[in-house]
This record gives structure tokens, C-alpha cells and sequence, in this order.
């Protein structure tokens, strides 16, 4: 059996949805330990902060032609090129 490999491009494909988690995951232990019932604009804040740290990780990583997880997480440009030569159109 061969383990999984994550390679750089594999990183970048999780690296967004990773830093909305960590966020999350973040908020809701601020909540739990440290949060006052009455003062919900810092965990608001924090979770501001989690989706723009998830949108400059997306603008960072992104690579139109990268493939990852094995051809599953492929561009547009990539699955267009593919299934335009793979389908025969009818004359």
C-alpha cells in the first residue's frame, strides 16, 4: 500500500480552507475560555480576520496549471483542455 504524499501544490490546494478551520477553531476557543457574553464584536473580528487570512492564501497560491491530489484538483484551463481532446464532436 503506498501512503499519501503531499507535495507543494497539494499545500497550496488546502492552505484557504485550513485557515477558515484553524479560524474557526480559534473563535470558538476565545468563546468558550475568554469570551464576555455581552462583547461579540471580537470574536467577530476574529472571524473577519480568519476569511481574509483564507482569501490572501488563496490570492498567494494560486497557479492556474497546478494539479493536485493526483489530476483530482485540477484548474479550468487544465479540465477544458482535457475533455475538449478526449470528446469527439460530430461533424
Amino acid at each position: 500500500m503506498i501512503g499519501p504524499s503531499f507535495g507543494p501544490a497539494e499545500w497550496r490546494a488546502i492552505a484557504p480552507f485550513a485557515a477558515v478551520i484553524v479560524s474557526a477553531i480559534g473563535v470558538l476557543l476565545y468563546e468558550t475560555f475568554s469570551g464576555d457574553a455581552k462583547n461579540a464584536e471580537t470574536s467577530l473580528w476574529f472571524s473577519i480576520l480568519g476569511i481574509a487570512t483564507a482569501l490572501l492564501a488563496s490570492l498567494m497560491f494560486w497557479d492556474r496549471g497546478s494539479e493536485a491530489f493526483g489530476g483530482r484538483w485540477l484548474s479550468t484551463e487544465s479540465r477544458c483542455s482535457r475533455t475538449s481532446s478526449a470528446v469527439s464532436r460530430p461533424s
